[in-house]
């Protein structure tokens, strides 16, 4: 047989595999809706998939005529095992960021100590819950927030995903999620960069949640005194002025725990002497790297505050990795980067 005959089949085999996980793949993401799993435009992801696997494709051509001398040896079937094995790697991949990675809803503590304070104090924070319909995810979460005993649950913005909408059952299942949790102290919010504070209001009206729209709240405790500042999401340096209006009617005593969507005033914060500044906004990354981490997070400060715990001169940072997906045609997917609930822990200090 020929060196061009062989390239020929080489080349057919390579695309006839190439053609048949891209089947798969259009099957795997039309079922995703079907399956209540992932309810991300269909279409823009099979692309990206297709892309993906062309791409093993060509390398796998070019891979064939460069090594063409060593391969002259090895069966038809062992030479389609590289490429066999690359898309395959590709689909277990697919299969654990779509199905598996954003339902591992997993918990971390916080301990912030306070001065003064003779008694702690749990709050729960959950960020960026971008609903489209309820899924497993959302069916589980008020359980997990409730076994954790919060005296006051925050939450920091992007409530549902409107790409395609504000569809009634969006709504719904929102308030049916909000309405499940349960702190003695009350349920407060901020807006996102999703949803202005305008419409926040009447998206939550039928829930539990009191909306801060630039406001400060004084918490009634046995010991200690603490401010919560609520900063609406908008521009950074305008946010950055309003900032320090608000801190300026804090009292020097009194512990500040600042709720802002992202974590784009951290330097801010800490020049107005916040004390405990909760955010979320950049998912992690969503998808992350190994031993580099954020591949991109929307942030003025790039991977600078990515996700977890920062601690500044004066101000401590938490950044969430937040519960749900980035809307419009991006992915529904996680990889490293699991969707999160923070439980924080005032302690006497």
């Amino acid at each position: 047989m020929g060196f061009s005959s062989q390239m020929k089949k080489r080349t057919g085999d390579g695309f006839a595999i190439t053609l048949s996980f891209v089947f798969l793949d259009a099957i795997f993401f039309s079922a995703l809706p079907l399956l209540n799993i992932s309810y991300g435009p269909i279409l823009s992801v099979l692309c990206v998939f297709i892309f993906i696997r062309v791409g093993i494709f060509f390398i796998y051509f070019l891979c064939s005529h460069l090594f063409s001398k060593s391969l002259v040896n090895f069966s038809r079937m062992v030479r389609k095992i590289p490429i066999l094995i690359a898309n395959l790697f590709i689909t277990i991949l697919a299969v654990y960021s779509f199905c598996i990675e954003p339902f591992l809803i997993t918990i971390n503590r916080v301990e912030i100590p306070v001065s003064g304070l003779q008694e702690t104090i749990r709050i729960v924070q959950i960020s960026d819950l971008h609903i489209e319909q309820t899924t497993k995810r959302e069916r589980i979460l008020p359980g997990l927030v409730n076994h954790l005993e919060p005296e006051l649950i925050v939450i920091t913005g992007d409530f549902v995903n409107e790409s395609d909408g504000l569809t009634p059952e969006k709504k719904i299942a929102l308030t049916k999620l909000l309405n499940q949790l349960q702190a003695p102290m009350g349920v407060f919010a901020v807006n996102g960069n999703i949803e202005s504070p305008g419409s926040l209001r009447p998206l939550l009206k039928d829930t539990q949640v009191q909306v801060l729209d630039n406001t400060i709240v004084r918490l009634m405790t046995n010991s200690g005194k603490i401010v919560m500042v609520g900063l609406s999401c908008f521009e950074w340096q305008a946010d950055g002025m309003e900032l320090q209006n608000l801190m300026n009617q804090a009292e020097p005593d009194e512990f500040s725990i600042l709720l802002y969507h992202k974590p784009d005033l951290a330097y801010e914060a800490d020049k107005s002497g916040v004390d405990l500044y909760l955010a979320g906004h950049t998912h992690g990354g969503q998808v992350r790297l190994p031993f580099y981490g954020a591949i991109y997070t929307n942030s003025r400060y790039g991977k600078t505050f990515e996700m977890s715990l920062y601690q500044l001169e004066h101000t401590t940072l938490y950044v969430n990795r937040g519960l749900g997906f980035t809307g419009g045609s991006t992915p529904r997917i996680r990889f490293l980067a699991p969707p999160e609930v923070t439980l924080i822990e005032l302690v006497p200090g």
